[in-house]
Order: C-alpha cells, then sequence, then structure tokens
C-alpha cells in the first residue's frame, strides 16, 4: 500500500465557487488510508476538510464557514468488486458515472440514474447530492441503489454499514445518512450499489405544446393513465418551446403498444398524433439543461405535489424563467433566469403552494436577499440536521456551514 498522501498547497485547481474563501491546502487521496490520514493532519491542525468529486454541484449551499483544506476524490477512482450475476458493483467514490457506465455496459447492465454530466460527475459527489433526473420516480434514486458504505469519519475511523448483498435488513441503515448529506458528515471511500439490465430499448417522444403549463397537464395525465411510463415531463429547452417529453423503455412490443396509446389518448385530448424522436444529443441536451448555468445565471429548483405541477407553472409564468424542466412524476421543477435581480427569490416564495419547497442549485452572489435561504425557509428537518451534526462531526470538521451557519 503506498504511504498516506500529505496536505499540499492548492494552486487553483480544481475550481471552486467565486463566493468561496480560498483554502488552505489541498490533499488527493487514492486509499482510504489517505483520507484517514487528511482528517488526523485536518485535526491536528484545526481546519476543515471539504470534500470535493467532479466540482459539478458545488454552487448548492453555502460556502465554507471556516478555515479549510480540498479533500479532492477524483483519485479514489477504482473498480473493487463487481458480480454481475448478483448485480451488485462495488467501487470508490471518485469514478465518474461515465466510466461506470461503460464497465457495466459491457455485461449489458447499468446503474439506472439519468443524472447531469456524467463525464464530469463522480459517483460520490451523485450520491452525497442525491441527484437524480426525470427517471426517479420511476427507477428510483440514489438512496434506492446503494446497498453499502465504507465512510472515514470526523474521527478518523473507518466505518462500514450495508454490506454486498441485495437483501441487508440487519440493525439501522446507517449508510442512508450519507445520501444528500453533502459531505457534511464524513468522506466516502468505497460504495456498494445495485445495478440493472440495460433495458432491450428506450425511445425519447416530444409533441409541440402550446404552453410549458398545458404540457405539464397532459404529463400528469398520462403518467397517471397505467402507462409504466419511464418519465413525463414538460420542457421549454433546449430551443424555448413548449413540449411535453415522454421516455419509454423496455421490450420492443412493449414500447411500440406504450407509443400507440400514449398517441390515441392526446389526439382524443386535441393534440397532435406527431411525435419526434429525440435522438442522443436531444437527451442529453435536456439532461444538462441546467447543469452549468452561467456565471451571471440562477438556477432555482422546486418540489410540489405533482398534482399542482401545472398550476404552479402558471404561477410562476410571469417571472418569465429562460428555462424550464419539470417532472411530472415527482412534481421537481427547475428554472433557469438570466442575470435575476435580488428580488426574484422572494418573488418565488410569494408564489409558492403551502407544501412545496424551494432551493438555489446557484444563485449569484449579487441576487442574493439578505435572509437567503439555499436549502429553503427553515423547518422541522433542521433540527434533525443540527441533531446529526452534533453526534457525528461535533466539531465541525466536514465542510461546515454548508447545511447551517455554525454547523
Amino acid at each position: 500500500m503506498q504511504p498516506p498522501t500529505q496536505l499540499a498547497p492548492y494552486q487553483g485547481s480544481p475550481s471552486l465557487p467565486a463566493d468561496w474563501p480560498a483554502p488552505l491546502a489541498i490533499a488527493r487521496p487514492a486509499y482510504a488510508a489517505d483520507v484517514v490520514a487528511a482528517v488526523g493532519e485536518a485535526r491536528a491542525k484545526s481546519f476543515a476538510l471539504v470534500p470535493v468529486g467532479g466540482g459539478t454541484r458545488l454552487d448548492m449551499g453555502f460556502p465554507p464557514s471556516r478555515d479549510y483544506a480540498v479533500l479532492l476524490t477524483t483519485g479514489l477512482d477504482q473498480l473493487i468488486d463487481y458480480q454481475p450475476d448478483d448485480m451488485t458493483v462495488t467501487c470508490q467514490p471518485g469514478i465518474s458515472l461515465a466510466a461506470l457506465a461503460g464497465i457495466l455496459a459491457e455485461r449489458g447492465q447499468r446503474l439506472p440514474l439519468d443524472t447531469s454530466l456524467p463525464a464530469r460527475s463522480t459517483l460520490g459527489g451523485v450520491f452525497s447530492s442525491s441527484a437524480s433526473g426525470l427517471s426517479r420516480a420511476a427507477l428510483g434514486g440514489p438512496r434506492d441503489l446503494l446497498l453499502g458504505l465504507l465512510v472515514v469519519t470526523a474521527d478518523a475511523q473507518v466505518v462500514k454499514g450495508g454490506g454486498r448483498v441485495v437483501k441487508n435488513v440487519a440493525g439501522y441503515d446507517l449508510p442512508k445518512l450519507f445520501i444528500g448529506a453533502w459531505g457534511t458528515l464524513g468522506c466516502i471511500v468505497e460504495m456498494t450499489l445495485r445495478v440493472g439490465p440495460i433495458p432491450e430499448r428506450e425511445l425519447t417522444l416530444a409533441w409541440r405544446a402550446p404552453s410549458v403549463p398545458e404540457a405539464a397537464s397532459a404529463a400528469r395525465q398520462l403518467w397517471e393513465g397505467r402507462l409504466a411510463l419511464t418519465a413525463a415531463a414538460a420542457t421549454d429547452e433546449p430551443d424555448g418551446r413548449a413540449r411535453l417529453v415522454v421516455r419509454l423503455e423496455g421490450g420492443d412490443e412493449r414500447v411500440e403498444w406504450q407509443r400507440a396509446e400514449i398517441c390515441a389518448r392526446l389526439h382524443a385530448a386535441g393534440w397532435s398524433a406527431e411525435a419526434e424522436e429525440w435522438d442522443a444529443d436531444d437527451q442529453t441536451a435536456l439532461r444538462d439543461a441546467h447543469a452549468a448555468p452561467g456565471a451571471g445565471d440562477a438556477v432555482a429548483r422546486v418540489i410540489c405535489l405533482p398534482a399542482e405541477l401545472a398550476a404552479l407553472l402558471s404561477a410562476l409564468a410571469p417571472l418569465q424563467p429562460a428555462g424550464i424542466v419539470a417532472s411530472a412524476g415527482d412534481g421537481v421543477v427547475s428554472m433557469r433566469f438570466m442575470e435575476p435581480a435580488p428580488g426574484l427569490a422572494p418573488a418565488i416564495v410569494r408564489l409558492l403552494p403551502a407544501q412545496s419547497r424551494l432551493t438555489w442549485p446557484a444563485l449569484p452572489p449579487a441576487a442574493r436577499p439578505a435572509a437567503w435561504a439555499p436549502w429553503g425557509p427553515p423547518d422541522g428537518t433542521h433540527t434533525l440536521q443540527r441533531g446529526l451534526k452534533q453526534a457525528l462531526d461535533p466539531d465541525g470538521l466536514f465542510s461546515p456551514g454548508r447545511f447551517l451557519a455554525g454547523l
């Protein structure tokens, strides 16, 4: 085994958000022992560690609240174990989604996540941010695919949770705590995941729509219509024209039946039966539409009850977003705004229904209101988050302040 990696001076790579303070140092671990050594050194020198993978989601949340070093995980990129017959894979978190997809495809399998920027997004970053795409409601998200984890905690211990088998019900489901924790509770160093077969056929169809709310209403009706869709969405990305987009997958006969049934239902509702078949480039453009906004742009993400999706989009239309992608399966709406004013955030809050939630994957500092809440207004979950942070990282060693001030 190689000797532990030492913290080294940070020299501008990887690039970090403009509003982050400059890190004191950087570590580039290749083994779990390297991460343990970095944690030990950070504790001894009284600064924090911020795990960073591909850097595709660093704009989400608050900047680090005290002196820190970057813990770059892209060197933790090894495949450790792959059992195609059991449909499980174990690997380090620095491997990219695209690299893992290539390995699995050789055996006709996949990790069923349609997350943006797969060539840059690391597995650890995707699971730490609980990122997914339009197929989440049908295929599940990161939590549904996780079987086990190895994590280096803030006291420099390597902790294991779960295992390498699909059925594992012993004890508390500790690994799930680290999914969606944004690197605030520890550093993932190994992951075991459930994989599945690549479907025989995949098909994405798009219809022109009079407006995004009308497309959302049609998408919701199709989603509830017992058609077993993989995704149904309303969008005006990438070319600004409102569309209803439907994704199908499965055997050839099933997909052809779904296509015919959808066309018949839309025709009966007054829609054109003509649909565009989207190729890989069209699908990539939609998937990555809001993943890398311009320096002055904002991206807002709203989660609402799916039944309220069309009404919400109608209410938000006067704010004139430059792009919208709205999923009918789970009520997730992503909106892009070009060079927003400081009044944008409170304006959106005033228009939201009671049971919705607003977060900001990207919002330029100049557009942030005084009471900026990138994770949404404080609620009961913040008390739970504080309790978890105090239990697992009482000294605030990992990503301090990203969720809540003082943690």
